[in-house]
């Protein structure tokens, strides 16, 4: 009797992907559901002007910032600590695009490095919001994104992704907005990123899609942010030993969620693109 080949690694990382991305619109918690419905009503509730003043400023700030990030010293020495990781598998990697060389496993353990410093970090990020002051209250939310944006940077790069090409700039960009929407949104987000993915071939050096970022929906996210500020405020009040220990836990789980939402997200679209474009 004939045996069936073996499953390769890469087909079963396809369909656990596939998989997930067949949950991305399922969230079984009523009170989440409920959470989000509050602040739809919110923002629906705010003028047409201020929204897309909001909007227009948030795209600002990212283009800004990933520009900023991407020109730093910090982020070349990120590339050369990610390419001196590939080389433990093949020496001959030289650049960020080799690592397309190497083989599923071999990256998704790369990223997992990296995301594990990035969730601790932002666990730390959190922590510090928790214990109070005024700028550390008033720096957590440009904090919050900074991390996350620098998570889906990482993601694209150890799938062997140069952040210096136009089109992989945008995105970068368009997968934090993605990763940070509602749960229910996120399928329809994940759709329509997909697409635009697909026309690298056709615009391989520069973006010709649509250029703005956030839309109305994303605001959730600043907004979620914001009601963690406050209730932070309120747990400092709750002292063990002269510490807010309740507030300092309390934001240091939600942006560690948050990142290890965002770093999962990012993680899975870079991955299933390079096996859509390399393997399968």
């Amino acid at each position: 009797m004939a045996t069936l080949p073996q499953e390769s690694r890469a087909e079963q990382r396809y369909k656990e992907i596939i998989h997930w991305e067949n949950q991305l619109s399922s969230s079984h918690n009523m009170y989440k559901r409920l959470f989000d419905k509050t602040l739809e009503k919110l923002i629906n509730t705010l003028p047409q002007k201020q929204k897309k003043y909001l909007l227009n400023m948030t795209d600002r700030f990212l283009f800004y910032a990933q520009s900023f990030i991407l020109h730093s010293r910090f982020h070349e020495e990120a590339e050369k600590r990610i390419i001196l990781e590939a080389r433990i598998f093949d020496e001959d990697v030289k650049d960020i695009q080799d690592l397309k060389r190497l083989t599923i496993n071999q990256l998704h353990f790369i990223h997992y490095q990296f995301m594990a410093k990035q969730r601790l970090f932002s666990l730390g990020q959190g922590g510090m919001t928790g214990m109070g002051g005024v700028i550390l209250n008033a720096s957590d939310l440009p904090a919050v994104f900074l991390i996350n944006l620098r998570t889906v940077q990482l993601s694209a790069l150890c799938y062997g992704y140069d952040l210096r090409n136009p089109f992989e700039m945008m995105i970068a960009l368009k997968v934090f907005h993605g990763a940070s929407l509602p749960q229910n949104l996120q399928k329809q987000a994940w759709q329509e990123l997909e697409q635009e993915a697909g026309k690298e071939k056709e615009f391989p050096w520069f973006y010709e899609g649509e250029e703005k970022i956030v839309a109305a929906d994303w605001l959730h996210q600043p907004l979620r942010q914001t009601c963690k500020l406050f209730l932070l405020k309120a747990l400092r009040k709750k002292l063990m030993y002269g510490v807010p220990i309740i507030g300092i836990v309390t934001g240091a789980a939600c942006n560690y969620q948050l990142t290890k939402q965002v770093s999962e997200w990012a993680g899975f679209f870079y991955e299933k693109r390079y096996l859509a474009e390399h393997v399968m």
